[in-house]
């Protein structure tokens, strides 16, 4: 298997994230077309093992690969998968958040015979850029600070507040 390959998920390193993101930056800001992030994280009850994370991870993987287009990079990194959607609006993107979530939420998982019928929910964040950054490790920031709601303020969705997909800078108005 390739090495820019996780083993266990078969979706891309962060080491390929960190290669490729760069190059679609510069596409999005050349053609003027929208990038977006969805960081996707399984909630798992603390009760139960970490054993458990392996086989709902890959399940997810799995999921992920088969409902999104080939042009798409997922990415595995820890217990999270992010999903760089090229040439996707935010809204868009909004679409296939709630399609993962319906299909990955929709049904138990069967992990062991120690394990039956797991619940799974996801937390999710979503993001376009350049608002959620212009590096990896700042979008990966960016999100998990949405994904643990360390940047919304109550009633307030910041994510959605700059135009979504655009490729230019925000206004300093």
């Amino acid at each position: 298997m390739p090495g820019n390959i996780d083993r266990l998920t078969r979706l891309r390193t962060e080491d390929f994230l960190d290669e490729s993101l760069p190059f679609e930056i510069e596409r999005c800001e050349r053609y003027g077309r929208p990038v977006s992030f969805l960081l996707v994280e399984p909630r798992i009850d603390d009760r139960e093992s970490t054993d458990v994370l392996y086989p709902i991870l890959k399940k997810i993987a799995a999921y992920i690969r088969n409902h999104t287009r080939f042009m798409d990079i997922s990415v595995r990194i820890g217990r999270q998968v992010l999903l760089v959607m090229t040439e996707t609006s935010l809204e868009s993107a909004a679409v296939v958040e709630k399609k993962i979530k319906n299909i990955v939420e929709s049904e138990p998982y069967e992990v062991s015979p120690s394990f039956p019928h797991i619940n799974v929910q996801l937390r999710t964040a979503l993001g376009a850029y350049p608002e959620a950054g212009r590096e990896a490790t700042t979008i990966l920031k960016t999100l998990r600070d949405r994904l643990y709601g360390f940047d919304k303020s109550p009633g307030e969705e910041p994510w959605k507040e700059s135009s979504p997909g655009s490729c230019e800078e925000p206004s300093a108005d």
